[in-house]
């Protein structure tokens, strides 16, 4: 039996949101995923596009021009000056993303991704925050708009930047959250921030070991195919994401410099405690954490410390998003 060939189509132009900050440019679209970038119309209306082993990505696409969110800092937000084969390169840019800008909040709520994420995998979460709340996600370099900038392979050096850049914001109350390697990446920058006199609020940890039981493991020295396996086997990564080769070329120098930065990570020796509560998420079943070695992140503050299991493997912030950030913000001290 003979498979008919599949008749070649062109590639689809749309106008894209091409970052989480408002950035537009225009790509070209896999004709098999464009129903899936303008969603039941075929019309080229703007529409959100991230990249990410675990992201929502709609296609694998080449940039075909950029346009800087209006007022935006262009030495901040960087534009567009390559576009060769998908591979997008941009300037030096900020490692935070306002998901949800609020003039004066009452708090400010930053999440960390786990390692191979990008910070729009907390967009759902800004229809889950309540009014007065400023959610911002940090962007690790080497993915989405920072795909053109060298990864980061050390969780210390994360933590510097973007204590780094949340210090120079309006002071505000802050909680933290993190989720696997980002778990570790708010930690450090909670002892940050306590260091600036700009303590967390709250300090929020989910899919990780303790500090002191982290940094083991050598996936981070697989071959590529390998590596790649054992990051969609703990699933929440979309199967078109999973099976495209192209895809999969572009975002694997950022996921293996997070898996390294994770695998070999080590606690910053003689820091005091934090002082503030610190809750832990973990998902049934996770294979990367052992429940009964989670209380050790009790020994990480003087503050109070709980546990929280939810439904769903690793990848259970991916279970019903609002549940979650609700428990969260009523965890936090004079705001819940």
């Amino acid at each position: 039996m003979h498979r008919r060939p599949r008749p070649h189509r062109a590639p689809v132009r749309v106008r894209v949101v091409v970052d989480e900050r408002g950035g537009v440019g225009e790509v070209e679209v896999e004709p098999r995923f464009a129903r899936r970038v303008h969603g039941p119309s075929s019309a080229a209306e703007t529409a959100p596009i991230l990249t990410g082993p675990t992201g929502r990505l709609a296609a694998s696409c080449r940039y075909l021009s950029y346009t800087r969110p209006p007022g935006a800092d262009p030495r901040e937000t960087g534009r567009v000056d390559e576009a060769r084969g998908g591979v997008v390169r941009t300037g030096q840019q900020s490692w935070l993303r306002r998901l949800r800008p609020v003039v004066r909040p009452a708090l400010r709520l930053v999440c960390f991704p786990h390692s191979g994420g990008v910070a729009g995998g907390f967009h759902d979460w800004g229809t889950a925050v309540p009014f007065g709340v400023e959610l911002i996600a940090v962007q690790y370099p080497a993915r989405a708009d920072r795909l053109g900038e060298p990864p980061v392979d050390a969780v210390t050096e994360m933590a510097d930047r973007v204590a780094a850049e949340l210090l120079r914001l309006d002071p505000v109350p802050t909680a933290l959250f993190g989720h696997s390697l980002g778990a570790l990446v708010a930690y450090e920058t909670a002892l940050l921030l306590r260091d600036a006199a700009a303590p967390a609020r709250h300090l929020a940890v989910s899919g990780s070991p303790p500090p002191a039981e982290a940094g083991r493991g050598t996936t981070h020295l697989a071959d590529d195919e390998e590596l790649w396996t054992a990051v969609c086997a703990l699933g929440g990564t979309d199967p078109d994401v999973a099976a495209n080769t192209d895809l999969r070329a572009l975002v694997l120098p950022g996921l293996r410099a997070d898996v390294r930065a994770s695998e070999r990570y080590r606690p910053r020796p003689a820091r005091p405690r934090l002082a503030c509560p610190v809750r832990c998420y973990y998902g049934t079943g996770d294979p990367l954490v052992d429940p009964g070695r989670l209380s050790g992140w009790a020994t990480v503050t003087t503050g109070s410390f709980s546990l929280c299991e939810r439904p769903g493997a690793h990848f259970h912030v991916l279970v019903d998003p609002p549940a979650l950030v609700a428990d969260l913000l009523t965890a936090v001290p004079s705001h819940g």
